[in-house]
This record gives structure tokens, C-alpha cells and sequence, in this order.
């Protein structure tokens, strides 16, 4: 079909098919530009509100605590510069596009336009079921994760390489360490490759000046975050609330036993597509075992190693599997005679899924059309509405439990530095103590406990807090002083 347009009317016919797929995607984001409401889920209302203490002149880490890297905060801080509602999102459709852009690319190393075209669709759809209503760590981690696998790619296959890519391959490499550390497996194996293919050809000269570049493109990311950071008074705050806090997190006997690391590590594998995956790159392995056929096996391996460290089975984990897959199925469909396969695959395991989350732009497009008004069916805007009728602009409040959106809604900054307590509290004690005497010191105007705990009982009591309303059969309780 493509084989009759023009090389221009192609480019754009795919660029349009790659963005209609980057808006229905991230159109499964509440924080989407038809949404009136955006309650936002649970971790991206944490890193919001980061963001907006951001906007108030404070610093992460240091004046509000969250254990991710930097650049999630600072991406949330622009979004929310942009539109304190959907400035985000907008980020996120910029991230998504990038992402899918390069993973048409890397399929682009095999086959012809259109088989690469539907590659994408089929590969892609994945991101359903990983998405969890998006502004996560993984999300933003995907254009440098697809950036540097093109990058790589191109390089075994093309001998494709220069100083620049060098560079940006290593920006790419600290932006990811500077959101989420166990998202790197791209680069631990591919560089090692790298340097096992320059050894082979003796070529160590070559190898020194990779190295050079490549940290160049490190350092020009790495070193203004530590100054900024440094500047302000937060550097020891992140160490200690990015890289032990999560060591003790990823390692808690409680939440990361073997049995846990195990169902984790089988929820993300247990995929239709990736199986396939698993077995094309074997099957790649078995035809012609090479440098790049092992290693990539054995980047699939170490990502899903990596992310079922913490044995948690959050499905936004599993993000950073879906430019991985791409590869492996080019490499298999670029043969013609498979194009019916990939036709069957695409009916029966993506273009449901296409179908699912067209349903939900359709759904929110509807409500904007019809002006309807959810407000006063949504909880979190109820309580904010409590929260601002109770309270002055420069009231301080507490929201006990993890529901960050609550700050968002009201626009009230936290009496502690720990805007959320679980599961923080049950990894490490300390944090209960800091938070509890954080409440003594600075009492809060307005109480939100969302779990039930005795500690915080006992300061409601003895500091004659009375309830003024409470909220899913009394799950939700609200308190004034």
C-alpha cells in the first residue's frame, strides 16, 4: 500500500500513524486535556505535588521527602509551569511520541515501512496494560531507553557511530539513572558488548574514545542536577531519600522474599508477547549465534531481573519490556512470507487492546462535548472542597496514608516533610518517628487519615482534634483543630 504514495506522503502518513497511536495511549492518563477533573493516581500525585512545592520555592528531598530521582520532579515542575492540570500530560504525549517514534525505527533496521508500521501496533499495545493511568518514572525513562537501543542497534548492524551519538547515548544513560537506577540493563549489556566487540578487533584506542564521549554525555546531565541540588542545601537529602532509602526498600525482608522476587519476576515474564519475544530472540540465538543475539537475550534477562527486585508486581514495571520487544519481532517478520503471522497476532492479541483504549478517549471526548460535571461524585474533590472551607491559603495539612491528590485539589502544603507515610513507615521506623514529630512541631489545621493507625489516634485525642466529615463509610475521616 505505501509502496504507491510518494517518499514525502510516506513520511507524514507515518508520522501521523505514530502520533495517533501517542494520543490514544496517553489519552488513558487522567491528567489528559479533556479531562475537567484530573485526579491523578497515586505516585503521579506524589511526584505533582513535589512539583508544585517546587513551584512554591522548595526543594525536593530536602523540604518534601520522595524516594525517586530528580528528573521526575523537574519534568513534573515545566508540566505543571505549562498547566497546572494538563501541562503534564502534554509532557507525557512529547515522551510517548518519542518513544514510539524510535521504536518504529528500530524496526525500520529490518523490515520495510509498512511491516514496521504494524510491528508498532502490534508491539505497542502492550503499553495498556502497563500504563496504570501514566506520569511514571518508566514512562519518562522510554525515549532514552529507545533513543540508546536504536543507537546500539544501529551500531552492530551499520557500524553506525560518532562522537554525538556517543554523547547523547550517555545523556540518555544518566537521565535514566537519575529516575529510576534498576531501569539501566541496556546499557550495562550493550556496553559491555561494545567492549568485547573492540577487543575482539583490537581496537582498545577506539574503546578509550567511546568511553570519553560517552562519559561527556554523563557528566553534561549528572553534574547541574548535583549543583542544583548541592546549592540548595539538598544533596545529603537525596542520597540518603534516593539511593539508601531504596536500598532498604528493594531489600526489605518483609517485601522482597524470594517467594515475592519470584511472582514478580513471572507476573512480568507470564505475557503473551513477550514469551514470544523470549522465544524469537532463542530462535535468533539457534540460526546465528553472535554477539548481538546472545546479548540481547541477555538484556531481556537482566531487565526482568532488575525490576522484580523489589518483589512487587506493580504493572508499571513492566513499561521499560515494550521497546525490547520490537527487535526480536522485526527480525522475524522482515522475511514476507510472515506478514500473515503478524496479521493474526494483530487480531487477536493487539487491536483488542486498541479497541479498549479507543473506548476511553471516546468516553472522555463525550463528557467534554455534553459538559458533564463529576465533580461531585469524586471523593478527592469533596475532601479538598472540606479542606478549603476549613482552612486558610496558608494553612498547612496532613494526609495520612498515601493520597497525595488531596494536596493538589486544596492547594495546602504538608505540616511534615512526608506528604505520605505508606508504605515508607513499614520500611523504615525512622521515618514514623520523623513524621509523628513533625505533627507535634508544627500542628496541622486540618487532619486527613485515610488508614487507621494508634499513633496518630492518640495526637488527634490529646490535641482535641473534632471531626467535620468523613467519607467512604467512614474510611476516610477528616479533623480540625
Amino acid at each position: 500500500m505505501l509502496k504507491k504514495l510518494s517518499k514525502n506522503k510516506k513520511n507524514i502518513l507515518i508520522v501521523t500513524f505514530i502520533f495517533f497511536l501517542s494520543f490514544v495511549l496517553v489519552m488513558q492518563s487522567p491528567l489528559n486535556v479533556f479531562s475537567d477533573y484530573p485526579v491523578s493516581g497515586t505516585d503521579s500525585s506524589v511526584f505533582r505535588t513535589v512539583a508544585y512545592y517546587m513551584n512554591e520555592g522548595l526543594m525536593p528531598y530536602k523540604d518534601i521527602f520522595d524516594h525517586k530521582g530528580p528528573i521526575i520532579y523537574i519534568i513534573n515542575y515545566f508540566g505543571m509551569l505549562i498547566s497546572y492540570n494538563h501541562g503534564v500530560w502534554l509532557l507525557e504525549l512529547i515522551s510517548m511520541f518519542i518513544t514510539l517514534t524510535f521504536m518504529y525505527k528500530i524496526a525500520r533496521l529490518r523490515c520495510n515501512k509498512f511491516c514496521s508500521a504494524l510491528i508498532l501496533l502490534l508491539v505497542s499495545a502492550c503499553f495498556f496494560q502497563y500504563f496504570e493511568q501514566g506520569n511514571l518514572t518508566e514512562e519518562y525513562a522510554l525515549p532514552f531507553i529507545s533513543i540508546s537501543l536504536y543507537l546500539f542497534l544501529d551500531y552492530f548492524k551499520n557500524n553506525n557511530l560518532n562522537k554525538f551519538r556517543l554523547v547523547l547515548c550517555g545523556m540518555c544513560f544518566a537521565l535514566v539513572c537519575l529516575l529510576r537506577v534498576n531501569m539501566v540493563s541496556i546499557w550495562i549489556v550493550f556496553c559491555l558488548m561494545v567492549m568485547v566487540k573492540k577487543i575482539q578487533e583490537k581496537k582498545l584506542k577506539d574503546l578509550v574514545n567511546y568511553l570519553f564521549y560517552f562519559m561527556i554525555g554523563f557528566a553534561i546531565v549528572l553534574v547541574p542536577i548535583f549543583i542544583w541540588l548541592a546549592v540548595n542545601g539538598a544533596f545529603l537529602d537525596f542520597v540518603n531519600d534516593y539511593i539508601i532509602f531504596n536500598i532498604k526498600y528493594s531489600t526489605d525482608p518483609v517485601r522482597a522474599t524470594l517467594f515475592n522476587k519470584w511472582s514478580s519476576l513471572s507476573f512480568f515474564v507470564n505475557t503473551p508477547l513477550f514469551i514470544m519475544t523470549i522465544c524469537l530472540c532463542v530462535l535468533s540465538c539457534y540460526k546465528k549465534l553472535n554477539l548481538l543475539s546472545v546479548g540481547y537475550l541477555l538484556c531481556l534477562f537482566l531487565t526482568c531481573f532488575l525490576i522484580s527486585l523489589s518483589g512487587q508486581t506493580y504493572p508499571h514495571y513492566g513499561m521499560i519490556l515494550v521497546p525490547l520487544m520490537i527487535f526480536p519481532f522485526s527480525l522475524f517478520f522482515e522475511d514476507s512470507k510472515n506478514l500473515l503471522i503478524l496479521i493474526l497476532f494483530l487480531t487477536l492479541v493487539s487491536i483488542p487492546n486498541w479497541i479498549n483504549g479507543m473506548n476511553n478517549v471516546v468516553s472522555y471526548c463525550n463528557d467534554k462535548l455534553l459538559n458533564v460535571n463529576n465533580k461531585g461524585q469524586i471523593t478527592e474533590c469533596l475532601i479538598a472542597n472540606d479542606i478549603m472551607a476549613n482552612s486558610n491559603n496558608n494553612d498547612k495539612i496532613t494526609v495520612f496514608g498515601n493520597m497525595n491528590i488531596i494536596y493538589l485539589l486544596s492547594e495546602r502544603l504538608s505540616s511534615s516533610r512526608y506528604t505520605y507515610q505508606i508504605p515508607v513507615i513499614n520500611v523504615d521506623n525512622n521515618i514514623r518517628l520523623e513524621y509523628f514529630n513533625d505533627l507535634e512541631k508544627n500542628k496541622p489545621k486540618i487532619i486527613v487519615k485515610t488508614v487507621a493507625d494508634d499513633t496518630l489516634e492518640n495526637f488527634i485525642v490529646k490535641n482535641n482534634y473534632k471531626e467535620i466529615s468523613n467519607y467512604n463509610d467512614g474510611k476516610i475521616v477528616l479533623y480540625t483543630k
